[in-house]
């Protein structure tokens, strides 16, 4: 919220610290937040913040336990979202930076874990084109979502080069906002131009388009489903408080394939089963949607 961060309970919504992380520029504001976890609890935050929107921001990684900043540096312009990535022996997150609306210096930075070579933290970046507005990533490609190009970036995590970048077909300010990809590779994002674009991570072609009922922006994959945050009405910006739920079938079996070890979770209601194609072996989860 504005220059601080504040702390809640989400089991009782309840307010727990008001100001456990406050600027001490008054004028500077935090733009992203998210945390790094150990055994299920937050031990730092990373966030970035801004002075203006033509200044370089600030990434700042801050203990939780000292109440303490562990690692702060200058990034690009227009700070926007940071995606953490915790499972990673090579790096801590990467931070993308929209620049200046129009221009093309939008950047993704990332932040490095120390190692062998380099006892430090450090920082790594790239240019990725003109206004990028969100991240999303799968099996070692990470996807920057381009509002100003109207593209999704697509870049190889283990050396951070450009992998290549695909048209998303929207134009003017009726651009893309945020992706999401499900487990057999399909990426979703939603745009301004009242849709849900659905393309192949494999190879980037468009592969359909979804009606969520407004112009859509935040998206998420919760049990299979996609729940879908209308910012405003469907071909208009009169503003909009909708949660558009799409169920999204995730692929279909055919006599091509060998089903073994089915197992069945009532609890989580969903079927678990490890399924042989003529390349490899796949474990899949699928819901139950009727019986």
């Amino acid at each position: 919220r504005a220059n601080k961060i504040e702390q809640y309970d989400l089991s009782t919504r309840q307010l727990i610290d008001s100001s456990i992380v406050q600027l001490d520029n008054p004028s500077h504001k935090i733009t992203a937040i998210t945390a790094i976890q150990s055994n299920g609890k937050e031990i730092a935050l990373m966030y970035s913040s801004k002075k203006d929107y033509v200044s370089p921001g600030e990434f700042t990684l801050y203990s939780l336990a000292n109440k303490t900043v562990l690692f702060s540096t200058y990034i690009g312009i227009n700070p926007q979202h940071i995606l953490a990535f915790p499972e990673s022996q090579t790096l801590m997150c990467a931070i993308l930076c929209e620049g200046t609306f129009g221009s093309n210096d939008s950047k993704i930075f990332f932040v490095l874990k120390p190692n062998s070579n380099n006892p430090n933290i450090s920082i790594d970046s790239i240019d990725i084109g003109d206004t990028g507005n969100y991240l999303a990533e799968s099996n070692g490609i990470l996807l920057a979502v381009m509002n100003g190009s109207h593209e999704i970036t697509a870049i190889n995590l283990e050396d951070r080069t450009l992998i290549g970048k695909f048209p998303v077909g929207t134009s003017g300010y009726n651009g893309p906002r945020e992706a999401v990809i499900d487990p057999s590779g399909i990426v979703y994002v939603s745009t301004y131009n009242s849709d849900i674009r659905k393309g192949l991570l494999s190879n980037g072609t468009l592969d359909g388009i979804l009606d969520p009922k407004g112009k859509p922006e935040g998206i998420a994959l919760i049990n299979g489903a996609l729940w879908i945050a209308n910012a405003y009405k469907s071909g208009s910006y009169d503003y909009d408080s909708t949660i558009t739920i799409m169920e999204q079938p995730v692929g279909v079996l055919n006599n091509d394939n060998n089903v073994s070890n089915i197992s069945i979770d009532e609890y989580q209601n969903s079927i678990q089963f490890s399924i042989e194609t003529k390349q490899s072996e796949s474990l899949l989860r699928c819901r139950i949607i009727d019986l």
